[in-house]
This record gives structure tokens, sequence and C-alpha cells, in this order.
């Protein structure tokens, strides 16, 4: 309980309360040809309707997307993308997600990027939409880790 009281008191101490904008297939496809402008996507992926979530990287979003469909019996969903030209920043912003995810027992299965995610944490996650906001989250999560 401790930890979503810290989720939601970030959440409203912030401000942050926009959350997902759905993405169009078309916008997602201009994303991933643009290749001179955006080398990186972050994402998040629901695993049909329910609470598991695949957190990843990929420089081609819809190919990633269906290299996943293929082995799933539930249509999966984006939920959330994140992009930037510079690969260590959305590394970065990765592998703190991850640890933090880790560290709170919500991964699947040790060695993968799938995790069971309550509303709390999902809408932690999905607040950030610029570097400055994911910046305070990584500050956020760093101090939770220490």
């Amino acid at each position: 309980m401790d930890k979503l009281r810290r989720a939601n008191a970030l959440l409203i101490s912030k401000k942050w309360e926009e959350l997902i904008k759905m993405r169009k297939n078309e916008d997602i496809k201009n994303l991933t040809q643009d290749k001179k402008r955006i080398t990186q996507i972050l994402y998040i992926i629901q695993y049909g309707n329910t609470n598991q979530y695949k957190i990843g990287i990929t420089k081609n979003l819809n190919k990633r997307i269906s290299e996943l469909q293929v082995g799933s019996p539930y249509e999966l969903r984006l939920v959330k993308i994140w992009t930037h030209t510079r690969r260590e920043k959305i590394e970065e912003y990765e592998r703190v997600i991850h640890r933090y995810l880790i560290k709170e027992g919500y991964q699947i299965r040790k060695d993968s990027e799938w995790f069971r995610l309550c509303k709390p944490i999902l809408k932690l996650l999905l607040a950030p939409n610029t570097i400055q906001e994911q910046n305070k989250i990584i500050e956020f999560i760093h101090k939770d880790l220490q």
C-alpha cells in the first residue's frame, strides 16, 4: 500500500494528469520510417485486457509489435511510446524503469521485460511526455532504489 501512496503522491504533486494519447497506425508508421530524426522508440504494450505489460526499446515499432503478436493469443495494444534520437537516453529510462519494477516485484518472469502492473504504477509510467518529465521520474526512482 505504501508503494501506491508514493506513486499517487508523485502524480498529484507534479500535476501529471494527462494520460495516454493513443497514436494512429499511420502516426506509428511515420515515426518508424523517419530514421534520420528518430533512432529509438521506448514502448509499453499491453497483453490483451490483462494487467501484463511489456516495456522495451526498438527502432521499428511496427516490426516489433508484429513479432510479439505472432506468439500471442491476445491482441497486443500499444499503450505509450517515447522517442529520442540519443539511444543512451532511451536506454537509461528503460533501465531505470526495469530496475524499479523488478525491485518492487512486478516482473512476471526472471530475465523478461514483461511486468504485472497495477493502475497507480501504470499511471506513474505513462505520465512523462518530455525528457524533463522522464528525468523527474528517474530521480524519484533512483531515490527509492537507494
